[in-house]
């Protein structure tokens, strides 16, 4: 039998040498370096860039670039699809030569569909069926879901499936196919700051429709997540997309207003999305009936999905 092919445990970068260099002109500075893929071979035609998008270069057949900076600059990234993004924070200084190196770490993994739960709220007790297509992967379920769905009872109290009584039904899937909507150059989302993620959070869920209960849970679950890297981009999605790329849903008593709220978001180490057109989108108002149904849920995806549409 055959061995397989080992694979070696990749580092991001390194920077081999930093050295003054009389002959480059005062405000300017130069990284140079190879790329490789995480057998040590090099990588033809990736991108190695300003964090602004500003300054740019290729790798060539060889893995080999070198990058024109300004010592005002203070982050350089390499990106290649197929490879997760790579930055590098540096103080890069007038008149020196930075010699750096990139390792690319795959990219490929799958995407998990988290906590989307579902809020039942009725004026008067009624029976009712929820059954999901699921577009994902189901790898887990609170009550367990069955192949008949979840027949749950309603009141006023909340919502009781086989004797007991639940805040919410909660389900995860895991999925390799979500990416955001793009517009040639423009994407409707939010690009935030995450200090100020919690105000985000709660003026944003206000005006699609959340309660004060429906906000704290789902702040709760995503803040945390969403504070390792100091900025962010957002996008929520609902309606007939979720239907077609998480789950549609078959109610058995057609609630008089429903929402399936879903975001997605990738943590970011950049302070802009180069020329990246942002446009924010417009909430359409939510009333709330006598039977009405909530769901949310969230995906955070590689930040690849947004650099790949900013560079091509």
């Amino acid at each position: 039998m055959a061995m397989a092919e080992r694979r070696v445990m990749v580092i991001p970068f390194t920077i081999n040498s930093d050295v003054k260099v009389d002959s480059i002109p005062e405000g300017t500075c130069y990284a140079k370096g190879k790329v490789f893929d995480e057998y040590r071979k090099p990588l033809f035609n990736g991108l190695v860039s300003t964090t602004d998008f500003k300054k740019q270069t290729r790798t060539d057949s060889s893995g080999c670039f070198i990058l024109e900076l300004s010592d005002s600059d203070s982050s350089i990234f390499f990106f290649q699809m197929g490879y997760r993004e790579t930055v590098v924070q540096y103080d890069f200084k007038s008149q020196h030569l930075v010699e750096i190196d990139f390792f690319g770490q795959s990219s490929k993994q799958s995407i998990h569909v988290r906590k989307p739960v579902v809020y039942c709220y009725s004026d008067k007790p009624i029976t009712v069926n929820l059954n999901y297509d699921f577009k994902s992967d189901l790898v887990f379920s609170y009550p367990e879901y069955n192949d008949g769905g979840w027949d749950i009872e309603l009141d006023k109290e909340g919502v009781m499936y086989e004797g007991q009584n639940y805040p919410y039904l909660f389900w995860e899937g895991q999925t390799d196919h979500l990416n955001y909507e793009f517009q040639e150059n423009s994407v409707v989302g939010y690009f935030i700051k995450t200090d100020t993620l919690i105000s985000f959070l709660e003026n944003t869920l206000i005006a699609y429709g959340l309660n004060q209960n429906e906000r704290a849970d789902f702040i709760t679950f995503w803040g945390p997540e969403m504070i390792g890297s100091p900025y962010a981009f957002v996008q929520f999605r609902e309606g007939d997309w979720y239907d077609t790329e998480i789950a549609s849903l078959k109610v058995s008593h057609k609630p008089e207003s429903m929402l399936r709220l879903f975001m997605m978001y990738s943590p970011l180490e950049f302070e802009s999305l180069g020329e990246l057109d942002i446009q924010e989108p417009t909430i359409p108002p939510f009333k709330r009936g006598a039977f009405t149904i909530i769901e949310w849920g969230g995906a955070d995806l590689p930040a690849n999905k947004l650099i790949k549409n900013i560079i091509n």
